[in-house]
């Protein structure tokens, strides 16, 4: 059987010691950084949504005097902005590069969330969610 010894072979030795990256790598810059931190907060802003989507069923149906039909398309308007949302961002980041994309989407994050909290009408309660969830795309 085969049996390697590392203390006599000094170029094994010093491999076994060291250790180094199977695909040598440019170390990460700040703006990508920031990027990234910035989608993820996107995503965990998603989850927020969908789960607080169930504490103002009762209000928003009190408040609108709206019926189950109506709630259903508020609570579903979130996925269907995100279908076409999907389509729509790359284009965007391929034209105004991500971090002007990044900031147009934030732009429309608090336009969106200021309409939805101050909404007078159905409408504008949807038109509020379609202009906050592209943010979170």
């Amino acid at each position: 059987m085969f049996k390697f010894d590392v203390e006599s072979d000094p170029k094994a030795a010093a491999s076994t010691s060291e250790t180094q990256p199977l695909v040598p790598s440019a170390p990460l810059k700040r703006d990508a950084l920031v990027c990234v931190t910035f989608a993820g907060l996107a995503g965990i802003l998603l989850g927020y949504d969908v789960g607080m989507v169930a504490a103002v069923f009762d209000p928003i149906h009190n408040h609108y005097s709206i019926g189950d039909r109506r709630q259903e398309v508020f609570v579903g308007s979130l996925t269907v902005m995100a279908f076409f949302g999907c389509f729509a961002v790359s284009p965007m980041v391929d034209k105004y590069v991500r971090r002007s994309t990044l900031g147009l989407a934030a732009a429309l994050f608090f336009v969106g969330n200021t309409l939805q909290a101050m909404s007078w009408s159905y409408v504008s309660l949807l038109v509020g969610r379609g202009k906050a969830l592209e943010e979170r795309l």
